[in-house]
C-alpha cells in the first residue's frame, strides 16, 4: 500500500484549502489507497481534488477532465462532478463533487426498489455516455480485455492456490486460458466511449437521492460490457432493459462478470487487505467453480 508522507499532505492539503477557499472549519478527508492519485474530500464530496502518483497518471487525468467536460455535470437523473480546478501539466484536478456515501458501502442494505431505481438511472445514463464522440481516447480490443484478465489471474494464483484444490485451480486455470478467451472472441464487440471502471465503488448515492458517477481516469473506447460488469443482480437487469440491451450484450456483460475477481485481485493482495482477498475468492468460486459454464 502506497502512503504519503506528512510533509507531502500538508503542502497538498494547503493548496487544497487555498484553491477552494475553504474556512478552519470545512473537513478535509484523504483517500491514500488509490494506486494512481491520492484524494483529498472536501466535506462528503462537495468538493475534491486529485494528486497524481505517477506520470502516466498525469496523462489520464488528461481524458478525465475532457469527458467530465463533455459530459456537463450530468443528465440531470445521475450526476458527474463538475471540473473548476486544474493544475499546470496536470499536477492537480479538482472538481465540485457530489455530497453522499459511497455506494459500495451500502448497496446490500438497500431495498431492490431502490436498487432497480438506481440501475434504470444508470442504464439512461450510460446511453448517453456511449454516445459522445471523444478522439483520441485509448482503445481496447477484446483481445486487449482478455489479456488483462489472465495477466491478473496468473500474477495471482501463487497467492490463492491454498484456498482452492488441485482440481478447482486446474478449472479456473482452464477457464481463463480457454474458456473466457473463447466466449469474449466469440461474442465479438461493439466499442463505445467507457467510463471503463463503473464498479460501485466509483458510484455515489447523493444525499438527495440521485446517483452520481465519479472516477473517469479509466475512460476509454471499449466494448460497452465493461460498463455494466460491475452491477449485479435487480441494478444490472435494470440498467440493461433501460439501456435497450440485446441477449448479446447480456452474454457479453455475464462472461466478463465471471472474470471479474481476478481484476481486483492483485489490488486487495498488493494491500495486504485479506478480507478482499477473502471477497474476491469467494466470488470466484460462485462465478467459476460453482457456476454454470
Amino acid at each position: 500500500m502506497q502512503e504519503t508522507s506528512a510533509v507531502t499532505r500538508a503542502r497538498e492539503i494547503a493548496l487544497v484549502r487555498s484553491l477552494a477557499q475553504l474556512q478552519d472549519d470545512d473537513d478535509i478527508n484523504i483517500d491514500d489507497e488509490g494506486w494512481d492519485s491520492r484524494v483529498y474530500i472536501v466535506n462528503r464530496g462537495l468538493i475534491v481534488f486529485k494528486f497524481p502518483r505517477t506520470s502516466v497518471a498525469r496523462v489520464a487525468y488528461a481524458n478525465e477532465i475532457e469527458i467530465m467536460r463533455q459530459l456537463d455535470g450530468g443528465d440531470g437523473v445521475t450526476l458527474v462532478p463538475v471540473v473548476e480546478w486544474v493544475g499546470p501539466e496536470h499536477s492537480y484536478l479538482g472538481y465540485r463533487g457530489i455530497v453522499g456515501r459511497q455506494l459500495g458501502r451500502i448497496a446490500s442494505a438497500l431495498p431492490d426498489a431502490d436498487r432497480i431505481r438506481i440501475g434504470h438511472d444508470l442504464g439512461q445514463f450510460l446511453t448517453v455516455l456511449h454516445g459522445v464522440e471523444f478522439d483520441g481516447l485509448p482503445t481496447r480490443t477484446v483481445a486487449d480485455e482478455i489479456a488483462e484478465f489472465t495477466r491478473k489471474f496468473t500474477a495471482s494464483q501463487d497467492a490463492i492456490a491454498a484456498e482452492f484444490t488441485g482440481s478447482e485451480m486446474a478449472r479456473l486455470d482452464e477457464f481463463f486460458s480457454a474458456r473466457l478467451p473463447e466466449r469474449m472472441h466469440g461474442l465479438g464487440s461493439e466499442p463505445r466511449v467507457c467510463h471503463g471502471d463503473l464498479g460501485l465503488f466509483n458510484m455515489v448515492l447523493g444525499d438527495d437521492g440521485r446517483i452520481g458517477v465519479i472516477d473517469f481516469g479509466d475512460v476509454s473506447v471499449v466494448d460497452q460490457a465493461k460498463d455494466f460488469m460491475g452491477l449485479d443482480g435487480v441494478m444490472l437487469t435494470a440498467a440493461l432493459e433501460t439501456y435497450g440491451g440485446s441477449e448479446r450484450l447480456r452474454a457479453k456483460v455475464d462472461i466478463r462478470t465471471r472474470a471479474l475477481p481476478a481484476l481486483d485481485l492483485p489490488f486487495y493482495l498488493g494491500k495486504g487487505d485479506a478480507a478482499g482477498v477473502a471477497n474476491c475468492v469467494a466470488r470466484l468460486r460462485a462465478t467459476v467453480i460453482d457456476g454454470a459454464g
